[in-house]
């Protein structure tokens, strides 16, 4: 089968000709066809965002694994099947890619799939053909904007928008300015979470906690679920990205003290200790370093290095987090003025 843009004659052609004015949207609908439909077999969960996709997408998978339920992740940094980790060239791979992974993760048991959906595979039809059982939107910013990706941020915020036309429920964030904009025309149900605004599920009483060579932060929810959460991560970014990966985890009945574990605390409210390998990181200068550190850490740390490449001689403070089940790290934050700006 040939699948071409416009109109084509075919002479002297032993394949199938099948004419469309888009072929990325064909290929999506196609590669679904191909792999017989494996969507319809997951619970799939879609986020997209600005920031806290990668983040939040890890959070969710590592609390459906603690209670037992198998899940595949699609993301920036990799994709997870079973005991299979695939390194991504995309924060999204394309339609083909995707659909394949979903047969991957039904073979190998996941029961569903939790993955970053970026606004150009949203915009490309990457993801076309998906009816998405939850999606979610954690927060937008005037970024990606250029020549190769959007025209204009009203595009970009249109694009994110077509999530929740292609999902069952929605799940936003309340205290975004532009979450009645991003939900324009939804056709999902929705709820939210925050801080500030009114939402579903709201974070109260925060306090960022440096103690004990720990830093944490610590909070309580209201409204749909009510918790005392204590987190290993710290910053009000920390906070959103957990409130969402809870709000998630309500359509999965996980069990509260699983649920605290795969946040941060083990079964007798413990901060859990790991070993981090740092591989690779960008500098405050913005320069990509590749180091090799191996830290024995606490459940959260600091590392101080000295850029190979750095204009200048000074350090660059980078915060690690902790539930890093890929060969790397996963980076939150790495600025040379990240003190100041973190209330720790």
């Amino acid at each position: 089968i040939v699948v071409l843009d416009g109109e084509y004659e075919a002479k002297d052609c032993n394949a199938a000709v099948v004419s469309t004015d888009n072929t990325r949207l064909a290929l999506a609908l196609m590669s679904a066809a191909f792999f017989d439909y494996p969507a319809k077999k997951l619970k799939t969960i879609g986020i997209t965002g600005t920031k806290g996709k990668t983040t939040t997408t890890f959070m969710i998978r590592d609390i459906l694994e603690k209670c037992n339920i198998k899940a595949g992740l699609i993301g920036t940094n990799e994709t997870i099947i079973g005991d299979v980790h695939i390194p991504s060239k995309n924060t999204t791979p394309e339609s083909f890619l995707i659909q394949k992974y979903f047969s991957q993760m039904v073979e190998a048991g996941c029961s569903c799939v939790v993955m970053e959906v970026s606004s150009q595979a949203l915009m490309l039809n990457r993801t076309a053909g998906i009816l998405f059982d939850i999606g979610v939107f954690t927060n937008i910013e005037p970024d990606h904007i250029g020549p190769n990706e959007h025209a204009s941020f009203e595009e970009y915020m249109e694009c994110k928008g077509r999530l929740f036309k292609q999902c069952v429920h929605g799940i936003g964030n309340a205290d975004s300015e532009y979450f009645d904009k991003i939900m324009e025309g939804h056709t999902c149900t929705l709820e939210t979470y925050g801080i500030k605004n009114k939402a579903d599920l709201k974070a109260e009483n925060i306090r960022y906690i440096h103690e004990g060579g720990n830093i944490t932060t610590s909070y309580n929810t209201t409204g749909t679920r009510e918790l005392n959460i204590k987190l290993t991560l710290p910053g009000e970014f920390s906070v959103y990205n957990s409130l969402c990966a809870i709000a998630v985890s309500e359509h999965f009945n996980v069990d509260d003290k699983l649920l605290l574990d795969a946040l941060g605390l083990d079964a007798e409210g413990n901060f859990q200790r790991a070993r981090f390998v740092l591989q690779a990181v960008l500098c405050g200068e913005g320069d990509e370093v590749v180091l090799s550190i191996a830290a024995e850490l606490q459940v959260f740390g600091t590392v101080r290095f000295k850029s190979r490449r750095a204009r200048r001689s000074d350090f660059a403070t980078i915060i690690l987090q902790p539930h890093a089940v890929s060969p790397f790290v996963r980076l939150l934050a790495v600025e040379r003025d990240l003190r100041g700006r973190l209330p720790i």
